[in-house]
């Protein structure tokens, strides 16, 4: 996954990719993903590493969505009741946040 937006506190931009590793837990078929999330800030020569991205779920889209200093991702967390959530790195902090998407119910 990556994304690709505009620090406004540093007005800077930086590049954003998401590193994908699943692991067999002992060969049992059970799995677990690590995620390790590394920025790029335009202008400099190198990546940084900040913390691992702290949720889980089926990640809808590869391309995260620039809005307000932050890139967001569609995230499953049950994909056959259709359940998911925004989650969002800010690009100023470099923190993330889930986000809940509103009730569709029409109630």
């Amino acid at each position: 996954m990556s994304g690709f937006g505009h620090d406004p506190i540093s007005d800077i931009y930086k590049v954003v990719v998401v590193l994908l590793a699943f692991h067999n837990v002992h060969n049992t078929g059970n799995y677990f993903s690590e995620n390790e999330v590394k920025v790029h800030t335009l202008g400099t020569d190198s990546w940084k590493s900040v913390s691992m991205f702290p949720f889980a779920g089926v990640f809808v889209q590869k391309l995260g969505q620039y809005a307000s200093g932050k890139i967001n991702w569609l995230v499953y967390t049950n994909i056959m009741q259709g359940q998911c959530f925004i989650a969002s790195l800010d690009l100023g902090n470099e923190s993330y946040q889930k986000g809940l998407l509103p009730d569709d119910s029409g109630e």
